[in-house]
């Protein structure tokens, strides 16, 4: 909504570009809207009328599962304050492999990973692995370079990948800024100790 004027989102847009011209046309909708008029006049059957839309709705599926229309829904994250953002979707990086398990690597959001991650395979990089010590954010180009290449260097600094870690130095220096580990681990938490209950003293 844009003042008093409502618009069509850009997701609305490509909704309607995907699903049947019988279902998007405004006649459609009038129809049915004067059918749910007459039947709460009882003028009309609502029986006969949820039988229509049960055709309608059998032969949009059958309709859907014949045409393949190319159309791609960004997912979508919700924020603080309930804020809904656009989230990268899932995108496999050509022309690299993990350098753990030999599978393709996959970029999301927040890092780039290995697609048999769900195999057990714990390859990550964080794409703001390196903004703590004012180095550059990990993009698809600079992990391309890195995966190929095992070294890239700037005017920040130098990023080595190699022997299972992920190391930066910024420009002049002779050890490492970041160290890290390229297989992640969760974080366990500690187990909270337990509390113990003094016993009763029994009344003699």
């Amino acid at each position: 909504r844009r003042g008093k004027t409502i618009e069509a989102t850009e997701k609305g847009e490509k909704l309607i570009a995907v699903v049947p011209e019988e279902i998007a046309s405004p006649e459609m909708t009038g129809r049915w809207e004067q059918a749910l008029e007459e039947i709460a006049a009882k003028k009309r059957e609502p029986e006969r009328f949820m039988a229509g839309i049960q055709r309608l709705a059998a032969f949009l599926v059958e309709t859907a599962k014949k045409e393949t229309k190319p159309v791609q829904f960004e997912r979508e994250q919700r924020g603080k304050g309930g804020r809904v953002h656009k989230a990268l979707a899932i995108k496999v990086l050509e022309g690299v492999q993990c350098p753990l398990c030999g599978k393709a690597v996959q970029e999301n959001s927040k890092a780039f990973g290995c697609v048999n991650w769900k195999a057990g395979c714990r390859f990550t990089l964080w794409k703001n692995a390196l903004i703590r010590v004012k180095g550059p954010v990990l993009n698809e180009r600079l992990v391309k370079a890195l995966l190929i290449e095992g070294r890239v260097s700037g005017t920040t600094g130098t990023i080595i990948l190699g022997e299972g870690m992920l190391r930066y130095y910024p420009t002049g220096a002779e050890r490492p800024a970041v160290n890290i580990s390229l297989s992640y681990e969760a974080k366990k938490q500690a187990d909270s100790p337990k509390k113990t209950i003094p016993a009763r003293k029994r009344k003699t």
